[in-house]
C-alpha cells in the first residue's frame, strides 16, 4: 500500500475516533450535569413514559407509541424523527437502556423504533427518555475506513481509494453522444454530465450554489438508468438524498429509498424500501401475526401483574 493513502486513512480514523469519543462524552456529560426534571424542562428528554400501542416494523424492528399518565405535550420536545434515543429505568447509560430511534411524533405520544424485540421489562412500570449519540452512523464510518484500508490491489475499492486519498491520476474515455434529457442545461452542465458518463473512476462537479449541480446530477443518472445501469445515488445528509430522490420521482424513475424509515421525509415515505415490501401479502400477514404476539404478551404480563398483587393482599391478610 502506498505510503501517502495508509498514512490518509489511518490520520482519517483518528479523527473519526475522536469525534466520536467527543460526541459520547457531551451527551453523557448533559446526562449528568442536568437532572432528569432540568433535561425535561429544556426539551431534552421525557419522564414517566409507557407503551400504549405496539406495532411491527421491517427489519425486524418494532414501533413503540410511548405516552406519560401525566398527558406530558411534545411541544418543547427537541428531539425529533431520526434521532437516536434511549429508554431507561434507573440509569440512562446503564447497560439496560434500551436504545431506539424517534419514528413519528404526536401531541401526546412518541413512536420510537427498536432492533427486533423489547424486553418485558418496558411493560413494567414507567421508563424515561434521553437523547442520545448517533452510533450507527461512527459504527459505519469505522467500517467504511477500514475496507478501504484492506482492499486488495486490483480491487475496485483499491482503485477508487488511490485516487482519492493515494495521488493516483484519474482516467476518462472519450466523451459519449447523447441525445439530452434535459433540453436546458447551458454549456458547462452538458460538458460536467459528459465528464462524470467517461470517468472510469471519479469525478468531481464542483460550484457555488445556484449553478445547477443537482439538475446536472440528475442528468447524469437519467443518461445511466437509460443506458441500463443501476445507479446507487448518496449524499451527506439525508435532507439531500430526499432532495436528489424527489426530483428522480418527478422524472418518472423507480426510486427506492434506503436508509432508516424514521430518517425520510413525507414525500419519500411511499418510495422507501419498507413501504413498497409493506405492500406485499406476506408482510402483512407478519404483520398481523406479530401485532397479536405483542397484544397476547402484554396480556400475559398484566395477568401475572394482577396475580401477584392478589398473592401478596392474601399473604397480609392470613399472616
Amino acid at each position: 500500500m502506498p505510503e501517502g493513502s495508509q498514512q490518509q486513512l489511518k490520520h482519517l480514523m483518528e479523527l473519526w475516533e475522536e469525534e466520536q469519543r467527543a460526541v459520547h462524552e457531551r451527551f453523557v456529560a448533559q446526562r449528568k450535569e442536568l437532572t432528569l426534571y432540568e433535561r425535561v424542562k429544556r426539551g431534552l428528554a421525557l419522564r414517566d413514559l409507557s407503551i400504549v400501542e405496539t406495532d411491527a416494523a421491517l427489519g425486524d424492528r418494532t414501533l413503540l407509541w410511548l405516552s406519560s399518565g401525566e398527558g406530558q405535550e411534545l411541544d418543547n420536545l427537541q428531539i425529533g424523527s431520526g434521532d437516536p434515543v434511549r429508554l431507561w429505568w434507573d440509569d440512562p447509560d446503564g447497560d439496560n437502556a434500551v436504545v431506539g430511534v424517534v419514528s413519528r411524533r404526536r401531541k401526546e405520544r412518541i413512536g420510537v423504533i427498536v432492533e427486533g424485540d423489547y424486553p418485558d421489562t418496558l411493560e413494567e412500570g414507567s421508563f424515561n427518555l434521553d437523547g442520545d449519540e448517533p452510533q450507527t452512523t461512527f459504527e459505519r464510518g469505522k467500517k467504511a475506513i477500514l475496507r478501504f484500508l484492506a482492499a486488495e490491489r486490483r480491487s475496485d475499492i483499491y482503485r477508487l481509494r488511490e485516487a482519492l486519498f493515494g495521488g493516483r491520476e484519474v482516467n476518462f474515455l472519450a466523451p459519449p453522444h447523447l441525445t439530452w434529457m434535459d433540453d436546458d442545461l447551458n454549456d458547462h452542465q452538458q460538458q460536467a454530465v459528459l465528464r462524470c458518463l467517461s470517468a472510469q473512476d471519479i469525478a468531481l462537479v464542483h460550484g457555488p450554489p445556484g449553478t445547477g449541480k443537482t439538475r446536472t446530477l440528475l442528468e447524469v443518472i437519467r443518461q445511466a438508468v437509460a443506458c441500463g445501469k443501476r445507479v446507487l445515488a448518496t449524499a451527506a445528509s439525508n435532507a439531500a438524498v430526499d432532495n436528489l430522490g424527489e426530483r428522480l420521482v418527478a422524472a418518472g424513475l423507480n426510486v427506492v429509498r434506503m436508509g432508516h424509515p424514521a430518517r425520510v421525509s413525507s414525500e419519500m415515505e411511499t418510495r422507501t424500501l419498507d413501504a413498497l415490501v409493506e405492500e406485499t401479502g406476506a408482510y402483512q400477514l407478519s404483520r398481523k401475526w406479530i401485532i397479536e404476539a405483542n397484544n397476547l404478551r402484554r396480556k400475559l404480563h398484566n395477568r401475572a401483574v394482577i396475580y401477584i398483587y392478589i398473592m401478596a393482599i392474601m399473604f397480609l391478610l392470613f399472616f
